[in-house]
This record gives C-alpha cells, sequence and structure tokens, in this order.
C-alpha cells in the first residue's frame, strides 16, 4: 500500500496467498483507497464463492489460475491497462 501511495498504480495484480491477508482482502483494500485501479488475482485455489462474492463487488477485475501460459498472461495484463484507459482517460 505504501508504493501505492506514493505512485500512479493503474494496475495491480496479486497472488491468493499473501502473508497476513488474502489477495482477495488485500484487493477490497486497495479497492477502497484506489477505486480506479484494475485489480487482478492470480490463485491455483479456486474457491468459487470467494471469487465470486469479490467480482460481484467489484473487488477484482480478473481472477487468474495458476498454472498460466506467460503470453496469456502479458495479455490479460494488457487488457486491463487497456481496459483503465478506457474508464479513466482524462479528455
Amino acid at each position: 500500500m505504501a508504493l501505492m501511495a506514493s505512485n500512479n498504480v493503474q494496475v495491480i495484480l496479486a497472488e491468493q496467498r499473501l502473508k497476513g491477508l488474502s489477495g482477495l482482502e488485500f484487493l477490497a483494500q486497495v479497492k477502497t483507497a484506489y477505486p480506479e485501479t484494475i485489480r487482478i488475482i492470480l490463485s491455483g485455489y479456486t474457491e468459487l464463492s470467494t471469487v465470486v462474492n469479490s467480482v460481484n463487488q467489484g473487488a477484482i477485475y480478473k481472477f487468474l489460475t495458476k498454472p498460466w501460459e506467460d503470453e496469456d498472461l502479458r495479455e490479460q495484463i494488457r487488457d486491463a491497462f487497456l481496459q483503465h484507459e478506457a474508464k479513466f482517460a482524462v479528455s
């Protein structure tokens, strides 16, 4: 969160399993503090009800599962930046 306070972060990718809290909890905090960020979670665990709730509440933009193909991950991140630009670009 400290890095986000001192940088203009448009897209954030977080692992579901973090020390001290889940990636979904972290991204929910990010949404509250920085609602214009595009938030993506990456996990090998697909706890469907938690994911559905997070998507429905707008806490995350995408849920990506492991393992992933590098090119697919790059494309998802590129799409997230394009989504941010489309939603929040200054005219």
